[in-house]
């Protein structure tokens, strides 16, 4: 037998996953009802959907891929510009050093 689709490749992560964003969707459609009460319930759900949409994509683009991939294009700031890319990443050392920092991309969040 052949298992494809949902029920082939379902687990318990991919669940859990699926749990936290529909919260997150219904999180965004009680935040858009108080800010556009006159919005209907379909508006509510194409827009909270979008944005959950979105958050996705941002999620997928800017966090998981780079931490796969672990290449610099991939793990460059996003909007980042010019500068020559040294083997340890984007700042110019392994830790983002203070005394290295040309962008705020860069900053050291423990700092």
């Amino acid at each position: 037998m052949d298992l494809t689709g949902v029920a082939g490749n379902f687990w318990v992560g991919l669940a859990l996953l699926h749990a936290v964003f529909m919260l997150e969707h219904n999180a965004i459609c009680d935040r858009l009802r108080a800010e556009y009460p006159t919005w209907t319930d379909d508006q509510l759900y194409d827009k909270a959907r979008l944005v959950n949409a979105a958050l996705m994509a941002k999620i997928h683009t800017v966090e998981w891929t780079p931490a796969i991939i672990a290449t610099p294009p991939a793990s460059r700031p996003c909007g980042s510009t010019g500068g020559e890319w040294s083997a340890s990443g984007p700042c110019g050392d392994s830790g983002g050093s203070a005394s290295s920092i040309s962008s705020p991309a860069c900053r050291d969040p423990r700092r």
